[in-house]
């Protein structure tokens, strides 16, 4: 998992997933997961290198609360 130190006034950490952390914690396949990318019913991750992309932890979690908790 990566983390990134935010400089708010909250002083909050937002916790960054890779795939496999994502597919863990919503119960999601690989290609599910790029499907609904792809139609929009999932959010994008961003990259954090030349070939590697990463979720934010609270991008996951407010789309998992939007479906009611569980994929």
């Amino acid at each position: 998992m990566l983390k990134e130190t935010n400089t708010s006034p909250h002083d909050q950490t937002e916790t960054f997933l890779r795939r496999h952390e994502v597919e863990k914690l919503t119960g999601l396949g690989r290609s599910t997961i790029y499907l609904w990318m792809r139609q929009g019913h999932f959010p994008r991750p961003f990259k954090i290198g030349p070939r590697a992309v990463a979720w934010k932890r609270s991008s996951i979690q407010a789309w998992m609360d939007q479906r009611g908790g569980a994929a």
